[in-house]
């Protein structure tokens, strides 16, 4: 068996439903916080991928389907998924996945504001503001006043995230999913 890459897990192993949840750039397994406990008090055992890039893993292919056939090992030995969640850049990841799930298996796939299609400006924008954000680490104090409505915890995992995601990450994910 392959060896499963860096991931969070919520819920015990024997939870009779399961989930798969997709973060999205600059983000990592923790930033999904409070979600996965939500999942887990339905049931779920919850499972949360770092992606190439993010989470301190390091890559130089950032291609959605190398991101997608780097988590193939989360399907390994019949592992099925009752859902799916892809957040943004997890989104399209999310739906790279479709080849390793069984036909004869009803997965439910939720897209949350999936980074499918973008025109240049748009990606330039968000390359710029993503890059200074990795680069320029600011302060819980100073997210927690940029950002009123999110929790404390919420933002102590954005923070540490951006710590985590490899400097190039944004630049080298738009340089292969931008044309």
């Amino acid at each position: 068996m392959t060896p499963v890459p860096s991931a969070t897990q919520w819920g015990a192993p024997a939870a009779s439903k399961r989930a798969l949840l997709l973060h999205g750039n600059t983000s990592s397994s923790h930033t999904l916080s409070p979600r996965p406990h939500q999942l887990n008090h339905l049931g779920y055992l919850v499972t949360a991928p770092n992606m190439l890039g993010h989470g301190y893993r390091r890559s130089d292919d950032f291609r959605v389907n190398t991101l997608a056939e780097d988590l193939r090992s989360y399907f390994a030995g019949g592992i099925v998924y009752d859902v799916i969640v892809g957040h943004s850049l997890g989104g399209a990841v999310a739906l790279a996945l479709m080849p390793f799930i069984p036909a004869d298996k009803r997965t439910a796939v939720v897209l949350v504001d999936p980074g499918i299609e973008f025109d240049q400006a748009f990606v330039a924008i968000v390359e710029r503001i993503y890059t200074a954000q990795i680069q320029n680490v600011g302060s819980v104090e100073a997210h927690m006043a940029e950002h009123p409505t999110w929790t404390r915890q919420d933002v102590v995992s954005r923070v540490l995230a951006l710590h985590m995601a490899q400097g190039d990450v944004v630049k080298q994910i738009f340089a292969v999913s931008v044309r």
